[in-house]
């Protein structure tokens, strides 16, 4: 295994009240760039990691040496998304839940370290897999600009269009024929139509099933889930079928306050 050092980008802390799962902390961070001298000299390309990079999604974050009475092996968070850009660098996001952890990323110098298997075949890496993030010591400025939140990072999820998924469909189901393209929630993938007030309740009980389930929920990364609720609720209040709030329901936290203000139950003072 092989370990390469990350960029820390942006560190967002929660503020108030949360459940014992809520992160405290979501951390962006580079972790891949084809130009970085130590990736080129490893022969880790662009092409392996896009490939492989999705399977950091949901995999456990470790800590290294930072705090000596906790055991290392205890669970502080998780990866919620992997995306990579038009460079060819990729990013990832991962959620702290151990508030310990997240003080000592606030007020240390902390670098966040990616673990590599590589399989190399006549001297060349012909695959790559990504083993897991650790948070260590690392010369990496102290966040003195971290952002604060005002409540549970992950209600703040950005809300992002689903990209192309092996799962999807690649042309509209004949089925759906009669559906307009922009009625459906997942147009990538041609998922989710939501043209009839059956169907849009249909699409809000089966996204809210898939998010939950523990293996189904890789589906789509956190900000994928978060766009095809938001476009199911909004389409339930175009039909007038409503929608009432959930507070303990992280997607309904993570709905726009536009729309959030059109919902029954909601009470934007708390």
């Amino acid at each position: 295994m092989e370990h390469f050092n990350c960029v820390i980008k942006r560190v967002e802390f929660a503020k108030g009240d949360r459940k014992p799962y809520d992160p405290v902390a979501i951390v962006e961070c580079l972790f891949y760039d084809p130009n970085d001298p130590q990736y080129r000299k490893a022969g880790i390309t662009p092409d392996l990691v896009k490939e492989r990079a999705k399977f950091l999604i949901g995999k456990h974050v470790d800590i290294d040496h930072i705090l000596p009475f906790q055991d290392p092996q205890s669970f502080k968070g998780y990866i919620i998304d992997v995306w990579t850009d038009e460079e060819g660098k990729a990013y990832c996001k991962f959620a702290v839940f151990d508030p310990q952890v997240a003080e000592y990323l606030k007020n240390n110098q902390v670098g966040v370290s990616a673990e590599w298997l590589k399989a190399v075949k006549n001297g060349k890496v012909v695959d790559v897999f990504p083993y897991g993030l650790a948070i260590c010591i690392n010369s990496i400025p102290k966040m003195k600009d971290a952002k604060i939140l005002n409540f549970a990072p992950i209600a703040m999820a950005n809300a992002k269009p689903p990209s192309p998924k092996p799962h999807g469909h690649k042309t509209k189901p004949s089925k759906y024929k009669d559906v307009p393209d922009e009625l459906f929630a997942d147009k990538a993938n041609w998922k989710f139509p939501v043209d009839t007030p059956a169907r849009v309740k249909a699409a809000l009980v089966y996204i809210s099933k898939l998010f939950n389930h523990p293996t189904y929920n890789k589906m789509y990364s956190r900000e994928e889930w978060q766009y095809l609720w938001n476009f199911a609720v909004k389409r339930a209040l175009e039909l007038g079928i409503g929608h009432r709030y959930n507070p303990d329901n992280p997607l309904d936290r993570g709905l726009p306050e536009s729309i959030k203000k059109q919902c029954d139950g909601y009470d934007s003072s708390k």
